[in-house]
């Protein structure tokens, strides 16, 4: 390592004593870089250029290296013995300071708590919507107020009463679902008054099949909800819903009681409902032919749901929970029998009808109120009503198709018949109709939107009976073993009573 520098300072301390050996060579490229020799300045070179600045940085240059030699030994063994700083160490101990620094900020709002996801969620819409209110230009609400008859009273009463029961006996589960139940019966009642019948029927059915549903799901869960707020964080969650619902009241009532600026979006839709869907009922029209995206993706929601709750019971029914499902004791039947006979008789007489029904309300949708989604809830009912008459394994063993297949032939069924629309150069679920006559039918009309609803049909029955059937396999686990009592439970029986229970388990 000593050769290189030397043969560099060589050269300097000879140039450094006789300087005047270079000053041709100096010349020449100076005159090489500038052009001409004409042009090179007049300079000389010597050794002494007596006490200038630069005499003075040479001798602070060499100080600082002999103080720098004298003290590289001591930083060399004081460099070895500090830990070496490594990359890898650095950005660990970065990252992890910044998810301490993302926990400070986040998990005081991101807890994990939808109470509170709730409360910031609809604190900031209202503060929005006023803002927007006091800043922009809004007119009058002129429409004069409908008076309202003794009847609509005493259902405005009731959903009032229902709300307000709810909140102070939301801790009791059972009383709770009763409630929900008005409330969701008054919904369908308002929707009559408004004359929107499609959307009553769909509350309605819904409402009788997560009535039922949520029954069964409250049998694993304790009669009441256990008090976990602070009295501060219930005032808390009462203002803000109080605010909340203060600010939709405002909103409702403006818009019912207000000249419309602008023409409803409705008004396009009754025009155009027959003439380009085919029906005359536009709500159905609107479901399946201009919003049938929307109407696809729902269904595809809505099976996603059903599949979820599958997973759960199915996670319940593998895990730790299984053997307090096992351990369960349950009391004796009644002496009527695990199922009443009236009830087992009446549902299978009822059935068949149920299921007129139901196909009735399929094919009239387009036109009249009803469709796939209302049919597909009516004929749900039809099954659940053998489910609580008959139980679950008598049912259970009758079933042909699972639930999961259904669920995916109404998707695909749906899907298909949105991509068929692509091979006549369409956009995704356009739909087509025509009018053909069949001797010797009468004349009638032919729509692809009758597929699609085939579809939503299918979508709906596999959903709401997946989401029975997890909820019965849970119960069989739960409630009297069913091994032990009668389940083919047939009119034509002799018997009255229930045999008695085979001590062996066979």
């Amino acid at each position: 390592m000593w050769l290189p520098p030397a043969l560099l300072i060589v050269p300097v301390v000879v140039i450094g004593v006789a300087p005047f050996l270079v000053e041709p060579f100096v010349k020449l490229v100076t005159a090489a870089v500038i052009g001409t020799a004409a042009e090179v300045p007049s300079a000389y070179l010597k050794i002494w250029h007596g006490l200038v600045p630069a005499l003075y940085m040479s001798i602070i240059a060499v100080l600082g290296g002999l103080v720098m030699l004298a003290l590289f030994n001591p930083a060399l063994r004081l460099w070895d013995a500090m830990p070496r700083p490594e990359a890898k160490t650095i950005f660990e101990a970065l990252i992890a300071a910044i998810v301490k620094l993302a926990q400070v900020l986040i998990l005081p709002l991101h807890n994990g708590a939808f109470s509170r996801y709730a409360a910031v969620g609809a604190i900031t819409i209202v503060v929005a919507g006023y803002y927007a209110w006091v800043t922009g230009s809004t007119s009058v609400a002129d429409y004069p107020v409908q008076t309202a008859s003794p009847v609509l009273i005493v259902c405005w009463a009731m959903l009032v009463a229902a709300t307000v029961g709810m909140v102070f006996m939301h801790r009791n589960r059972f009383l709770s679902l009763i409630l929900i139940g008005i409330v969701g019966l008054m919904v369908s009642i308002g929707f009559v008054f408004f004359s929107a019948p499609d959307l009553a029927m769909t509350q309605f059915s819904v409402e009788v099949v997560t009535i039922i549903l949520l029954l069964l799901a409250l049998n694993f869960l304790p009669n009441r909800t256990p008090v976990e707020s602070t009295v501060l964080r219930r005032m808390r969650d009462a203002g803000v819903a109080i605010g909340g619902g203060l600010a939709s009241f405002a909103l409702a009532y403006y818009y019912m009681l207000r000249d419309p600026v602008a023409a409803s979006i409705s008004e396009f839709h009754l025009a155009n409902s027959y003439k380009g869907g085919g029906g005359t009922n536009v709500v159905n029209v609107t479901l399946v032919d201009f919003r049938g995206f929307d109407t696809y993706g729902e269904i595809i929601v809505l099976g996603i749901a059903a599949l979820l709750i599958y997973a759960l019971t199915e996670a319940l029914l593998d895990g730790p929970v299984r053997a307090k499902l096992l351990n369960r004791k349950p009391g004796r039947p009644q002496a009527g029998g695990v199922h009443p006979m009236m009830m087992v008789v009446l549902t299978r007489v009822m059935m068949p009808v149920v299921m007129m029904v139901g196909f009735y309300i399929f094919l009239t949708g387009h036109n009249e109120p009803g469709g796939g989604f209302i049919a597909g809830l009516i004929v749900s009912i039809g099954f659940v009503m053998q489910y609580m008459a008959s139980g679950f394994s008598w049912t259970s063993a009758r079933l042909r198709y699972p639930y999961h297949g259904v669920i995916g032939a109404g998707v695909l069924v749906a899907g298909l018949t949105g991509i068929g629309s692509w091979f006549f150069g369409k956009p995704f679920l356009t739909s087509d109709f025509t009018y053909v006559r069949i001797p010797p039918f009468q004349e009638f009309e032919l729509a692809t939107a009758a597929l699609f609803d085939v579809g939503v049909f299918l979508a709906v029955v596999g959903a709401v009976m997946l989401s029975l059937e997890s909820f019965s396999r849970l119960a069989r686990r739960s409630d009297t073993k069913e091994s032990e009592y009668p389940m083919d439970i047939d009119p034509s029986r002799q018997e009255d009573t229930p045999p008695q229970p085979n001590p062996q388990g066979a």
